[in-house]
């Protein structure tokens, strides 16, 4: 066909830390806004969440922002969309790991927000 430039095969990619943050310089030491953050919706067009994940306990958040329209999320079979909804979002999990690698705490960049999946 004319209108294929390539076509290569798929490459599936493995979680293989719990540091990307850090690796971003965006460590647990920066100032945070907890008001501001808490009113951030992320969606995530992916495979659910597992809502049962200690990443996304919502205790102490308070309500939803009231510019949320949403219903309850998908729920996740697979892994991929708690792992890429709690990289965005996801609170502080202390001693966790892939494996016994990376042994640490596994936190979203903003902790505070809301997921949408």
């Amino acid at each position: 066909m004319i209108e294929v430039v390539s076509v290569f095969p798929s490459t599936t990619f493995q979680l293989q830390t719990t540091r990307s943050w850090d690796f971003l310089c965006f460590n647990e030491k920066i100032q945070r806004n907890d008001s501001v953050e808490s009113d951030i919706i992320i969606g995530v067009i992916d495979s659910g969440i597992w809502p049962d994940s200690e990443s996304f306990k919502d205790n102490g958040f308070g309500p939803p922002p009231k510019k949320w329209k949403g219903a309850c999320s998908a729920r996740d079979e697979t892994g991929h969309g708690t792992h890429t909804a709690s990289s965005a979002a996801g609170n502080a999990v202390k001693d966790v790991s892939f494996y016994g690698i990376a042994q640490g705490i596994a936190r979203g960049e903003v902790p505070s927000a809301r997921v949408a999946a």
